[in-house]
Order: structure tokens, then C-alpha cells, then sequence
């Protein structure tokens, strides 16, 4: 594996000292300094960090959502005797791709769920087990299905950035700070004695900052954000002032995962990550998760940090689906970016120095040696086919945890066979091509952006998985015409408030309608209608026709996000509301008022919601 490790520097924004500090002005004309001798320390630069300073890698920490400070917990609905499970939970970065993060992914992309045809009712919640210091901040976070679906998994995240700032702790403290800030104040005390003697004895040698600083840093090292400490240490050191941050007591917690019984809520198992790991909770406490095809498995993948030393490690645990028990385990020398999972192969993308490794390991023996390993300048995964995997700048999650195709990939560098790693398809590859699943092919995209105006230019082809076109001509991109891919389908033309698009048929990539709609957006495809949102309306329209079937209003400005489909029923969600419609009886069959901040997301047959509201359904 490589041990190769990014080295990332801030770039030093000086900050001017205050008015009276003595120790930063111009050493006097006569004698000069010698030329090459450097001046004073300048003070600290202005860190920009959001919440908390990050290390000098290349791979940052996953960003889980901003939870607010209220009690979350699982929630789960019952109607007409069939459980439909909803999880309210604080947060879930998988959660939110395989919903709302894919542009376009809508009705089609999902398996079905189990009807709900009348407004549900609370049946069980689960609340995270935490200390009543920061109970108000731990969230469920994330959530795969396991077993059939009887097992419902979810992770535990400490939202402590809001922890800190509600308590007037500073976001950028970190656990190596306070003693980074003891040994620079020291040297920065000496420095200043050092500075004072030569301003006596102006013919004594300049002082060299490098001389005093600790553990042999340079000046250029301060300007690390790792190095904070540091820093402000030595600056306040120099001017015999102490500001240091103030920083929160030591919290016990360790990010959990967590198996729960899908029909009660309960507690089936719990495995807390330390056992495996030692995570930060302010810098790397969210565990993502994955469900390993197979069904008894599934696996989740975190990073931790020394900010000190600017390294990342990456860890994969594989648990038993109904004990919680782990089955197998690796730690990386690089950051783990991203991870995707056949039955027998976990497939795992690393942040190296000079790019991304991609390494494919026995899902049955993650300690054993790699199947295959090879570099790739894409850091994101995707499994592109039941035997295929594409690495590139980023991709969605399509259609669930498993399965081909799953996702849409953009920026494309590379494909690997599962198998052995060669790259056998002849699909073309760089920063500007993405593909999109569409009917028995993909949508290949290249489209170039100019910087400067804005404009796009670029054209959509159907290709299969050689890179064979399917179409005899390609639909032409520009600024005003492109393509959305939506449940699977493609339509084109113009998608602004002026619109004029059409259903593309896939076989032959020419427009199967003979009227352009000219107006809304496509946002769902379920029955074999595409679902339009209008200003203040939902309308279906059949696909092979496009007519009019279905109609219904809505709310002025409201912005309709697919959710999930049943075999006879498609929920949307808008602002704090859900909707079930049923287009074959051509009714809005009820309506839901959800808590602020829910988001929703299919587990198997079920649809969870993840929140950080307090309030149960009911």
C-alpha cells in the first residue's frame, strides 16, 4: 500500500500587529542586518478554517451536515399492517447522495417500496446512548439495510463543532494545540530576549528564528494548519502576552455502529469504531457505511488525522450483519476517499502524495494481500457495471448500495476490471466526460466550460460499455440546451423558466414526442409517466405519447424532491411536507407534515427519514 502522504501549506495572510509591539519594527540602519538574514516572526495568519483547522492531506474529512442542537432520534411509521420504518436522524452524507445528491435521480432509480396508502403512524424510535453532556448532539448518521431488510444499520456522529461554539469554545482549537502553544511560547519568550540583546549590541548576529523554534520547525512551517499551535505560541511568546484558544474538555465518545430491528427499533447490536480505530470526533468521528451484496454483511470506512505530523490513516471494518461482530479489518497509510462492494470484492480508492491508488481486496480477506493495485487520478468510485469500476472526480449513487448500474460518475480517469484491475473497456476518459445510465446503455457527456463566460459547449452520445455509439447522432450542449437524466430516462432542451424539451427516445436518440412541453422541469419518472413541476404544479405527462394524464397543484416556489415509489403510489417531499400520489386513480392520496431538516431515504422496502427534529411523528 502506499505511505505516501499530501503536505499542503496555507498560504500566510499577514496580520498587522497591534500599535504597540515593541519587537516587529525595523532593526535600526546602522549596521544593517546582514542580506539574507530574515526578519521578525509575523504574527499569525488569518486561519480559514470553517470549523476546526484541517491537516495538511489531501483528502479532508467527510463533511457531515450541519446538525442543530436538539435530540434526535428513529422513528418508524405503520399503516394498513405493512411497517414502513422512518428513521429521524441527525445527518448521513450517504444518505443524502443516494436520495438528493444525484442530479436527477428520481423515481426510477430506486427499487419499490412496500405501499403506504394512508397517512403513517409513529411505531417505534431509537434514541443514540450518550452522555447528558452531549446527548443533545449525537445523532444517528447514515443507515443501510441488512438481512432482508430486517436489519437496519446506522452509524453515530458527534456534532462537535456546534458543540464547541455553543459553549464559546473556539472551532479552531484541536487536541494537539495546547501543547504545541506551550513549547512555542517558550521559544518565542528566548526569541524575544534574543531580539532585545541585539537591538543593545547592534553589532551581534542577527537572531535566526530558525534557531528557537521547537522540534526543528521553520519558519515556513508555521503557516501549516497543523501547526497552529505553534504559531500562536510563538507570537504571543514574542510580545509576553498569552491568547491562547480555549479549547472544550475531553469528551468520551466514539462514533457507533448500530444494528436495529427494523419491525420494533430495538437494539440488536452495537459496535463502537474504537475497537477498531481511535477517531477524533471533531475532526473524524463520522463513519460512513456500506452494504456488502450478500445481504449478512456490511462494512463501514472512516480516516483519522494527526494534525501534528500530517498524516492520514484509513480503516475498513467488515461486520457480521446479526451480531455486530467484526469479521474482518485493514488500515491504510493513506486516506480512504471511497469504497464500493461486489459480493466478493471490496474495491477501495486512497489519497496517495502524488494522486489516488486504487486497490481491490477479497471481501472475505481484507488483511490478505490486494487482488490488484493501480494508480488513478480519480479519487471517487463507482461501480459501473456487475464486473466494472470507474474512478473520477466525483459520483452518484443511482440505485441503492449494490448492483449495476448504480450510479452516474463525472470527470472519468480510468475503469477497472473488478477481476484483475486491467482497463479493458474502450470508453473514453478525462476531466470533462461523465456517464449516466440510460435504458441498456450510458449517456456519455463531454462538455467544456469556459471560465472566463461561463458558456458550455459540448454534445451527449449513448454509447454501450465498449464505448460503441447507439445513436447515429449526438445531441449538441451548449448554454441553453443539455441533458437531464431523470428515473433513468433522458430528455433534452431548454430547462429554464422558458422551457422546451423533450422525452429522448433511447433507442435512437431523437425526440419522441411530437409537442415540446414549455414548461417546468422533469423530476420523476414512475408508471410510465414523467412527473413536471411546474411554478405551482405537478403534471404527468405518458412517456410514449406525451400527453397530459395527471394534474395537481402546488404550493407557489415549492421545490418537489423525489423520494421513493411503490407499486402504486410515488412520494415527493417539499419543504416540510410529503405527498403520496396515485397517477392510475388520478389522486393525491394524502399529505404529510415533516419536522424541518428531514431528509428521506430508502432502506430496502422502507423509506427513513433523517432529522435532527425532537418532534415524533404522530
Amino acid at each position: 500500500m502506499s505511505d505516501a502522504h499530501g503536505s499542503g501549506e496555507m498560504t500566510p495572510v499577514p496580520v498587522p500587529p497591534p500599535p504597540s509591539a515593541p519587537l516587529l519594527q525595523a532593526p535600526p540602519a546602522v549596521p544593517p542586518p546582514p542580506p539574507s538574514a530574515p526578519g521578525p516572526i509575523p504574527p499569525p495568519p488569518a486561519y480559514a478554517a470553517a470549523s476546526y483547522p484541517q491537516p495538511s492531506h489531501p483528502v479532508p474529512p467527510p463533511a457531515p451536515p450541519a446538525a442543530r442542537p436538539r435530540r434526535s432520534h428513529l422513528l418508524a411509521w405503520v399503516t394498513g399492517g405493512v411497517v414502513a420504518a422512518l428513521v429521524l436522524a441527525g445527518g448521513g452524507v450517504a444518505a443524502y447522495r443516494l436520495v438528493l445528491g444525484a442530479e436527477g435521480a428520481t423515481a426510477g432509480d430506486f427499487a419499490p417500496i412496500a405501499d403506504i396508502a394512508q397517512e403513517p403512524d409513529t411505531l417505534w424510535e431509537w434514541t443514540p446512548d450518550a452522555s447528558s453532556e452531549i446527548a443533545d448532539y449525537v445523532s444517528p448518521a447514515g443507515g443501510v439495510g441488512a438481512l432482508d431488510g430486517t436489519v437496519v444499520v446506522v452509524s453515530t456522529y458527534f456534532d462537535q463543532p456546534t458543540w464547541f461554539s455553543d459553549r464559546g469554545y473556539s472551532p479552531d482549537w484541536y487536541p494537539a494545540y495546547d501543547e504545541q502553544y506551550d513549547s512555542a511560547h517558550s521559544a518565542g519568550v528566548l526569541y524575544s530576549e534574543a531580539m532585545s540583546a541585539y537591538y543593545e549590541d547592534l553589532w551581534a548576529p542577527w537572531p535566526d528564528p530558525s534557531e528557537y523554534l521547537p522540534n526543528g520547525m521553520t519558519e515556513e512551517d508555521l503557516y501549516l494548519s497543523e501547526n497552529r499551535g505553534y504559531s500562536d505560541g510563538f507570537y504571543d511568546g514574542q510580545y509576553g502576552s498569552e491568547s491562547r484558544l480555549v479549547g472544550p474538555p475531553a469528551v468520551d465518545f466514539s462514533p457507533e455502529v448500530v444494528g436495529l430491528r427494523a419491525t420494533d427499533g430495538s437494539a440488536l447490536w452495537t459496535h463502537r469504531s474504537s475497537d477498531e480505530v481511535e477517531l477524533d470526533p471533531a475532526i473524524d468521528g463520522y463513519l460512513s457505511l456500506l452494504e456488502v451484496p450478500g445481504g449478512d454483511r456490511v462494512a463501514y470506512w472512516a480516516n483519522t488525522y494527526d494534525t501534528e505530523a500530517g498524516t492520514s490513516t484509513g480503516v475498513v471494518t467488515i461486520l457480521d450483519a446479526t451480531t455486530g461482530d467484526p469479521v474482518d479489518s485493514v488500515t491504510f497509510d493513506d486516506a480512504v476517499s471511497s469504497v464500493v462492494a461486489t459480493a466478493d470484492t471490496l474495491v477501495v480508492a486512497l489519497w496517495a502524495e502524488d494522486g489516488a491508488v486504487v486497490t481491490a481486496l477479497a471481501a472475505d480477506d481484507l488483511s490478505g494481500e490486494p487482488l490488484w493495485e493501480e494508480d488513478s487520478d480519480g479519487s471517487e468510485l463507482c461501480l459501473f457495471a456487475a464486473d466494472v469500476v470507474a474512478a473520477g472526480s466525483s459520483s452518484f449513487a443511482l440505485g441503492g448500495w449494490s448492483g449495476a448500474p448504480s450510479c452516474a460518475i463525472t470527470g472519468v480517469q480510468d475503469f477497472f476490471a473488478v477481476a484483475d484491475g486491467s482497463r479493458g473497456l474502450h470508453l473514453r476518459t478525462g476531466d470533462e466526460i461523465s456517464y449516466t445510465p440510460v435504458g441498456a446503455g450510458y449517456l456519455q457527456e463531454d462538455v467544456g466550460y469556459d471560465d472566463e463566460t461561463g458558456s458550455a459547449d459540448g454534445e451527449a452520445m449513448l454509447v454501450d460499455r465498449e464505448g460503441t455509439d447507439l445513436w447515429d447522432e449526438p445531441l449538441p450542449i451548449d448554454d441553453r440546451s443539455f441533458v437531464q437524466v431523470v428515473g433513468g430516462q433522458a430528455f433534452y432542451g431548454d430547462f429554464s423558466d422558458d422551457a422546451d424539451w423533450v422525452f429522448i427516445d433511447p433507442k435512437n436518440g431523437e425526440a419522441a414526442w411530437d409537442d415540446e412541453v414549455t414548461e417546468g422541469r422533469p423530476i420523476a419518472v414512475h408508471g410510465g409517466a414523467v412527473v413536471v413541476q411546474g411554478e405551482r404544479s405537478l403534471t404527468w405527462f405518458d412517456l410514449k405519447t406525451g400527453e397530459e394524464t395527471f394534474h395537481v397543484r402546488s404550493g407557489s416556489g415549492q421545490y418537489w424532491g423525489q423520494v421513493a415509489e411503490s407499486a402504486h403510489y410515488l412520494y415527493l417531499s417539499a419543504d416540510d411536507e410529503l405527498r403520496a400520489f396515485s397517477p392510475a386513480d388520478e389522486d393525491d392520496v394524502w399529505s404529510y407534515d415533516l419536522d424541518p431538516d428531514t431528509w428521506l431515504h430508502q432502506v430496502g422496502d422502507r423509506l427513513y427519514a433523517f432529522t435532527d427534529s425532537v418532534a415524533p411523528l404522530g
